[in-house]
C-alpha cells in the first residue's frame, strides 16, 4: 500500500515531521521517515485532473516556502508546484502557489506563470528555495534547442530566480518583461525579480527571471544543506557526442547548450554566439553514453545524513538507463570523479531527502520509494551514550584526560563564536610509538598523516557573563576519529545544565543563551551543536580531515597540566618518538609558523594570512570544493594563491568585484563574506552567530594596506646630488612584477638607462633606488619615468618626474615607506638657505603636527614623522618656504 506511482519530488516539510512525495501524475502524499524507510502514507492533495502527464511532462517540481509551518508567518501554508497542464487551447507549463497544512487546498492555486508548449520534452523540474530566500526553478529548453541561449523570447533553458515574497525596495522589483509581451502566455504574477539577478534590463528587453542559462534538460536540482551550493543534473542529447553532466549553479553561468554539451563543442547543433550571455561554465562532471554509465542523468544530493558516514560530503547521482548509483567527489571541482556504490532494481527518476539528511530514490512505475541504508557488510558505529562512558577523562569535573591523551593548543585557532576551547589528541600505541601504526607522518609545511585509531577531542565552553569570563558554561565535547579504510567519524556530546556529564547527540541541535555583556547589556546567542556530517563541511577530505595539529600551528610552547612543565609542543611529541621521520629540532626556529591575530608585534599580513589559513583553507584550496578557486593555505605564496584580483563566482552585486582588490575591501569578496552574518553568503557557512570583530578589522586593514601597482608619482621621486640624480620609489604591494625599466627623456625620445628587478608578488612594502651617473652635459632639467613589467610581458608606465639640475627650485620627495606604521621619513631639498616649515595635516585641513619651523641651509634634509597615537588614515604633509608651497599625501595604517 506504500507503493508510489513514479515519485518525482521527495522533500521534508519545514518545522515538521512529514516527508512529502509527489507523483508525476499529480497526487501528493505525506509519509513518515523511519530507519526502514517511509511509512504511514496519506493523501495530501490530488491535482491529477489538471496535470498533463507522460514522457517529460507531469508534476515535475515541488518546494515549500521556507516559512512553512512558522507560526505567525503569512507564508506558513504556502508551497509551490511546477507542472504541465492541458486544456482545449493546448498544452501549458505552469508555476503555481498553493496553500494547505493538514491537507492541500486545490482551489487555492495562484498561477504565477503559464507558458504555451509545443511538444512533450525537456521540461526540467528541479525547484528549491536557496539560502537567500529566493525560489530557484530549473527549466529545460522545451524542445527548442536554441532557446537555451535566448533570454528575450520565452522562459526556457536555464535557472530562474524569483522573489515570491515580493519585497520590493532595494531587494526586488516587478518584472519588466512578461510572457504576455511576446504572446507566449502570462507571467509576473505573485513574484518580483531580485535586483541582483544577473540579466537586468530597465528597457524591458530581457526576461530578468534568469539566473543562469544554457541548459538542455535540468531534470533535478538540489541544494547542499550544509553549504548552500546548488547542483544540477543536466540530461544530455540522444545524438552526436551524447554527454550527461553535473553543473554547479552560479550567478550568470552559461552551461553552453546547444553550442556545447558538457565540455564538447557542438557546432552541428549551433555556432557559439558572438555575444555570449553570461559566463561560460564547465560542468564539474560529465560522462558519455558510450562509457556504459548510462544515457539520462538523475541528479541527487550531497549526503549529510548520519547512517552512511563514508558518503558524507559526496554528491549522490544515478542514471535512468544504467540504474547505477555513484558517489561523486564534488570537492574536486572540475576534477571530480565518481565511484559506483550500488545498482537499483528499477529505473530511477529522482532523489529525495528527509529532515535528517538521509536519502531516498524514486523510480518509474508503481514501486516503493527506496531508502539508501548501510549494506550488509557495513558496521554501524556504536558509541557510548554519555561522555563519562568513553573513558577519555579520568576526572570529568576537572577534565583530566586519561594517560596517553595528549593536550595541545594551536597558535591560530578557528573562530567559534567566542567560545573557549581545550584540545587533546590520542595516537594509538602499545606503550611506545615504535611502528608505522603508532606514529604521525611529519611534514614541515603539509598536513600530518595520522594512523588509524587516532582520536582528536575538542571541548567548548562559553562565558554567559562577560564581566566574569572565567565562569563558563560547558557546551559540548567533540570527537574526530580516524577509522579504517581512510574514513573519519565525527560526533559530539552535549553537556547538561549542571555541567556534570554530556550526552551523545544523534543530530544537529540549536540552543539559545542569554549573554550578559561587559557593559551589563544582554544579547541572545544561538549555539549550533553539529550533526555528524556537519563537522565535515570544514573538516574536508582535501585538508586530510584533521585541521589543527600541524607544524605551523603547534610550533609553540605549552604548559602540560599533568607535570606543570612547559615546552615546545613539536619538541615534546618528538621526544616520545611519535614522529616519522624524526624532527630536526634545529629546524623549528626557521619553519613556517602561524601567528595569532592578537599578536600586534607581528605584521598585519602575516596575522591575516594565518587566520585565513586556520579558518578557511580547509575548503579554499585545491580539491576543497567546487568554489575553491583560490588557495588560502599559509604555505602558498601570494604570487600563486589566486587572491589578488582573483575572479569570483558570485560578485554579490558589487561592480568590479574580485577575491581581493588591493586597497579596496568594499570590492573584495573575501572581506565581504567574512563580515556578513545571517546571510546565505556569510563565511564560514555554518555555526556562525557572532562576527569575529577583531578578524574583520584585521582583514580590512590588510586589504587597505595593499597598494596596487603600477608605481605612481606619489611613490616615485628624484633628488640631485652633485652631478648625479638619486631616484627612489616605493611599492606597497606587487603582483607578478618582473621589475622596472628606468627611462630618461632625451631629444630623440625616451631612453632606457637600466633595469631594476622586482619582487614578483608580495604584499610587503618594497623600496627601490637607482642612481643616474650619466647626466647630459649642460642639462638644466632631466625627466624620468618607470616602465613596470609583469612576467607575462605586460607593462605600465609611471607618471614622469621632472627634476631641476640647477637646483633653483625647492623639491619635496614622497615619504617612505608609504603606507607606514607608525614611522615614515620625509626628504626635501633647498636650492638656497631660507626659512622652512614642514607641517602635517589631516584630510580636513586641521594641523596635526609641525615637524620643521626654522631657517635651514641649502641642500638635502630629512625628518622622521612618528604617527603613534594618531588614527589610521590619509594625511597631508606640506613644505613651505617664502617662495614655494608643496604638499603630498601619505597613508598611516596601524
Amino acid at each position: 500500500e506504500d507503493f508510489i506511482n513514479s515519485a518525482l519530488a521527495i522533500t521534508p516539510e519545514p518545522l515538521g515531521t512529514r516527508v512529502f512525495v509527489a507523483e508525476q501524475s499529480g497526487r501528493i502524499f505525506t509519509l513518515t521517515a523511519s530507519d526502514e524507510g517511509l511509512e504511514s502514507k496519506s493523501l495530501f492533495m490530488d491535482i491529477g485532473s489538471q496535470v498533463l502527464s507522460g514522457q517529460d511532462s507531469g508534476l515535475l517540481g515541488f518546494a515549500f516556502h521556507p516559512e512553512y509551518n512558522q507560526v505567525g508567518s503569512p507564508n506558513s501554508t504556502y508551497f509551490y508546484l511546477y507542472y504541465t497542464h492541458q486544456r482545449e487551447e493546448g498544452d501549458f507549463l505552469r508555476l503555481s502557489r498553493f496553500s494547505g497544512s493538514a491537507t492541500g487546498n486545490v482551489g487555492s492555486e495562484l498561477i504565477m506563470f503559464e507558458q504555451q508548449l509545443g511538444d512533450m520534452m525537456h521540461r526540467g523540474g528541479g525547484m528549491l528555495f536557496g539560502d537567500d530566500g529566493f525560489l530557484y526553478l530549473a527549466i529545460g529548453d522545451l524542445g527548442w534547442m536554441t532557446q537555451s541561449q535566448n533570454i528575450t523570447d520565452r522562459l526556457s533553458g536555464g535557472v530562474l530566480r524569483l522573489d515570491v515574497d515580493m519585497q520590493g525596495g532595494a531587494v526586488s522589483h516587478a518584472p519588466r518583461r512578461t510572457l504576455g509581451d511576446v504572446a507566449q502566455g502570462f507571467s509576473g504574477v505573485g513574484y518580483f525579480i531580485p535586483s541582483d539577478n544577473p540579466f537586468l534590463d530597465e528597457a524591458g528587453g530581457l526576461f530578468e527571471e534568469y539566473y543562469a542559462l544554457g541548459s538542455r534538460n535540468p531534470h533535478r536540482m538540489t541544494k547542499d544543506r550544509a553549504t548552500g551550493i546548488i547542483y544540477i543534473g543536466n540530461v544530455g542529447a540522444n545524438s552526436g557526442d551524447k554527454r550527461e553532466e553535473v553543473n554547479v549553479l552560479a550567478k550568470g553561468a552559461n552551461f553552453g547548450w546547444p553550442f556545447r554539451e558538457g565540455t564538447q563543442d557542438r557546432p552541428d547543433l549551433m555556432a557559439e554566439p558572438d555575444n555570449l550571455a553570461g559566463t561560460l561554465t564547465d560542468p564539474i562532471h560529465e560522462y558519455q553514453h558510450t562509457s556504459g554509465d548510462g544515457c539520462s542523468i538523475i541528479g541527487g544530493y550531497v549526503y549529510r545524513g548520519n547512517k552512511l558516514p563514508a558518503l558524507t560530503g559526496q554528491y549522490l547521482l544515478t542514471d535512468y538507463c544504467s540504474k547505477k548509483v555513484w558517489a561523486l567527489n564534488v570537492a574536486a571541482g572540475t576534477s571530480s570523479v565518481k565511484t559506483e556504490v550500488l545498482s537499483l532494481p528499477h529505473n530511477p527518476i529522482t532523489f529525495g531527502e528527509d529532515a535528517a539528511g538521509e536519502l531516498y530514490v524514486g523510480v518509474q512505475g508503481w514501486h516503493p520509494v527506496y531508502k539508501l541504508v548501510p549494506g550488509a557488510d557495513s558496521q554501524e558505529l556504536e558509541l557510548p551514550t554519555l561522555l563519562s562512558e568513553t573513558g577519555v577523562f579520568t576526572d570529568l569535573a576537572m577534565l583530566t584526560p586519561l594517560q596517553g591523551v595528549i593536550p595541545y593548543k594551536v597558535i591560530a585557532p578557528l573562530w567559534s563564536d567566542g567560545a573557549a576551547k581545550l584540545r587533546w589528541m590520542a595516537i594509538p600505541n602499545d606503550g611506545t610509538h615504535d611502528s608505522v601504526g603508532e606514529q604521525i607522518i611529519y611534514s614541515e609545511e603539509e598536513e600530518w598523516g595520522f594512523p588509524v585509531g587516532s582520536v582528536f577531542i575538542k571541548h567548548f565552553e562559553l562565558a554567559l557573563d562577560e564581566r566574569n569570563p572565567s565562569e563558563r558554561r560547558r557546551l559540548e565535547t567533540r570527537f574526530l576519529v580516524h577509522g579504517e579504510a581512510g574514513q573519519f567519524y565525527a560526533f559530539t556530546y552535549r553537556w547538561n545544565d549542571a555541567g556534570t556529564d554530556a550526552s551523545l547527540l544523534e543530530a544537529s541541535l540549536e540552543e539559545t543563551f542569554t549573554i550578559t555583556e561587559a557593559d551589563g547589556a544582554t544579547r541572545e546567542q544561538t549555539w549550533l551543536y553539529p550533526s555528524r556530517s556537519d563537522c565535515f563541511v570544514c573538516h574536508t577530505s582535501a585538508a586530510g580531515r584533521v585541521l589543527g595539529p600541524k607544524t605551523r600551528q603547534l610550533n609553540s610552547t605549552i604548559t602540560y597540566p599533568s607535570t606543570g612543565l612547559a615546552g615546545n609542543q613539536i619538541e615534546s611529541l618528538n621526544h616520545i618518538g611519535i614522529f616519522d621521520p624524526v624532527v630536526d629540532l634545529a629546524s623549528l626556529s626557521t619553519v613556517l609558523t602561524s601567528h595569532n591575530i592578537a599578536d600586534e608585534s607581528i605584521a598585519v599580513e602575516e596575522r591575516a594570512r594565518a587566520y585565513l589559513d586556520a579558518n578557511c583553507a580547509g575548503c579554499h584550496r585545491p580539491d576543497g570544493g567546487p568554489r575553491s578557486t583560490f588557495d588560502l593555505r599559509l604555505n602558498i605564496g601570494m604570487e600563486e594563491n589566486g587572491l589578488i584580483d582573483g575572479a569570483v563566482i558570485e560578485d554579490l552585486g558589487i561592480a568590479d568585484a574580485k577575491v581581493i582588490v588591493p586597497g579596496d575591501p568594499e570590492k573584495s569578496i573575501l572581506f565581504q563574506r567574512l563580515q556578513q552574518l545571517g546571510t546565505s553568503t556569510a563565511m564560514p557557512p555554518l555555526a556562525k552567530d557572532r562576527l569575529d570583530a577583531d578578524a574583520v578589522a584585521l582583514i580590512r586593514d590588510w586589504i587597505i594596506a595593499m597598494e596596487p601597482l603600477p608605481v605612481t608619482l606619489t611613490a616615485f621621486s628624484g633628488l640631485v646630488d652633485g652631478n648625479t640624480v638619486q631616484l627612489t620609489w616605493t611599492t606597497a604591494s606587487e603582483t607578478n612584477n618582473a621589475g622596472f625599466y628606468v627611462e630618461r627623456l632625451q631629444a630623440e625620445g625616451w631612453f632606457t638607462l637600466d633595469f631594476v628587478s622586482g619582487q614578483g608578488t608580495t604584499l610587503e612594502k618594497q623600496h627601490y633606488s637607482y642612481t643616474d651617473l650619466t647626466i647630459p652635459d649642460l642639462a638644466d632639467r632631466v625627466t624620468y619615468r618607470l616602465r613596470q613589467v609583469d612576467f607575462d610581458g605586460t607593462f605600465e608606465y609611471s607618471e614622469a618626474v621632472d627634476i631641476s639640475i640647477l637646483q633653483v627650485e625647492v623639491q619635496l620627495a614622497s615619504n617612505y615607506p608609504n603606507p607606514f606604521n607608525p614611522v615614515t621619513t620625509i626628504v626635501y631639498q633647498l636650492p638656497e638657505a631660507g626659512d622652512v616649515q614642514l607641517t602635517v595635516y589631516d584630510m580636513q585641513g586641521r594641523r596635526v603636527k609641525t615637524l620643521v619651523d626654522q631657517r635651514l641651509p641649502a641642500g638635502t634634509h630629512e625628518v622622521v614623522f612618528d604617527a603613534e597615537g594618531l588614527a589610521s588614515g590619509a594625511y597631508l604633509y606640506e613644505l613651505a618656504t617664502p617662495t614655494t608651497r608643496l604638499s603630498k599625501q601619505m597613508l598611516f595604517i596601524k
